[in-house]
């Protein structure tokens, strides 16, 4: 499974070959970001494709509905309530709810997809790029591994949110030296004040890799 594809000429081709990876049973595509879903051409011109999970809306430039289509690739549209199952991996669609449609102007990243993701007693929370004002409302539950929102992005409801996860492991996705100053000060103050165990970012960390081993987490980053 892959979960969003990165930015165009992006190095998710070569981060696949590297986990040995030759064929995907799911591909989702959280929201339509091009820092998320603009290698999604590359990736199904190059891997087989079983399912592709779309959170993009039907909105004049969404891409993903007809790059699947053209490939004869299945494709089914995001939504709450949805469970999907990929081996050993259960994923739960947590948002968004496609009824009612969301309105003509709608920010993406309040539509964007959040799954949970279970193997056995681990859990596995991704937000994409779903901050506190989408997560509150929806039903969380602790979980072992928390992708953090929006590659750390301020986010004022974030402490309420770590409340309720409690998890053991918080990842930030930040490009090196990023223009956006992501992470912020004020979410790694939030992570740091909720006392979570391991915290990593991959603009100082690199590849962060969690492996569960006999129901115990292992964090690895590149540059530790």
């Amino acid at each position: 499974m892959l979960v969003d594809t990165g930015a165009r000429d992006g190095p998710v081709l070569a981060r696949l070959r590297e986990a040995g990876v030759r064929r995907l049973d799911l591909l989702v595509l959280t929201h339509d970001a091009a820092d998320h879903g603009g290698a999604t051409a590359e990736v199904l011109d190059a891997l087989p494709v079983d399912l592709v999970l779309d959170g993009e809306e039907a909105t004049p430039q969404a891409s993903v509905k007809a790059l699947a289509a053209a490939r004869r690739i299945r494709r089914v549209a995001s939504d709450a309530g949805q469970v999907l199952r990929s081996g050993p991996l259960e994923l739960r669609v947590l948002w968004p709810r496609r009824l009612p449609a969301a309105p003509a102007g709608a920010e993406p990243n309040d539509r964007a997809t959040v799954l949970h993701v279970r193997d056995g007693s681990f859990d596995l929370l991704l937000t994409a790029d779903a901050e506190s004002n989408v997560l509150a409302g929806l039903p969380l539950a602790p979980v072992e591994a928390l992708k953090v929102s929006h590659h750390g992005s301020d986010d004022p409801g974030l402490p309420g949110i770590l409340s309720r996860l409690r998890p053991g492991a918080a990842v930030i996705s930040a490009g090196e030296h990023n223009s956006y100053g992501h992470p912020t000060p004020s979410t790694l103050a939030a992570l740091h004040d909720a006392r979570i165990p391991v915290i990593r970012r991959t603009d100082r960390d690199g590849t962060v890799r969690i492996t569960v081993r006999d129901r115990r987490m292992h964090v690895s980053a590149a540059n530790r």
